[in-house]
Formats: structure tokens, C-alpha cells, sequence
């Protein structure tokens, strides 16, 4: 069992923006298009550790599959069908890693 509640809003679109290493127009269009979790009823949306997981998968999908938003959109609605919580979770690792392997070829092609 965690101590880490993973659903308690935390982080607003800029600070995602910042972890995701991308800029906040690129979440605001994520968000257009619908394809972020529901906002919180609060002036300033915040979201929660397992909403920041979902994003960076919508992230990952369109910088780097290259999927457009229809597809990124049933993609989520499979998750939501019946994959396990174990499942999601290797999945979203698995983006992360991918993200993270990306953004460090980037930073060192840079310093060539």
C-alpha cells in the first residue's frame, strides 16, 4: 500500500507542461481537442499524479507515434474499457521511459 495519494490534484498545466518538457500551448491543445482528464472545479485546474500519467501518454502518442487526436481519443476509451490498473501503469512507464530516452538524445545532440 502507498502513502502517496495518486488522485489529489497537485500540478496546473504549466508545471505538466514543464515535466513533459513541452511547452503549455501544447497542453492547451491537448485540451481543446479533448483529450486531457476532465478540469476540477476550481479556478485553476490542477491535476492529479494518475491524470498526469494519462497526459504524458496523450503526449507521447502524438510527439512521438504521431497519432492525431481520433485515434489518441479511442486509444483512451480502450483504456478505460477493461485494462487492468497493472496494465495502465506498465503502459504508462513504458511512455515515460520513452519520453525521457527521446529528451536525453535531444539534450545531447545539443551539446554537439
Amino acid at each position: 500500500m502507498s502513502i502517496v495519494k495518486k488522485n489529489i490534484p497537485i500540478a496546473s498545466l504549466s508545471a505538466v507542461a514543464e515535466i513533459l518538457k513541452t511547452k503549455p500551448r501544447t497542453m492547451r491543445m491537448y485540451e481543446e481537442r479533448g483529450l486531457l482528464p476532465g478540469g476540477h472545479e476550481k479556478e485553476k485546474k490542477l491535476y492529479s499524479l494518475e491524470e498526469i500519467d494519462r497526459i504524458m501518454l496523450v503526449h507521447y502518442l502524438a510527439t512521438h507515434e504521431r497519432i492525431n487526436a481520433n485515434g489518441i481519443r479511442f486509444i483512451l476509451k480502450l483504456l478505460d474499457w477493461g485494462i487492468t490498473q497493472e496494465a495502465k501503469e506498465a503502459l504508462f512507464k513504458e511512455a515515460q521511459e520513452l519520453i525521457e530516452k527521446e529528451s536525453m538524445a535531444e539534450i545531447k545532440e545539443g551539446d554537439l
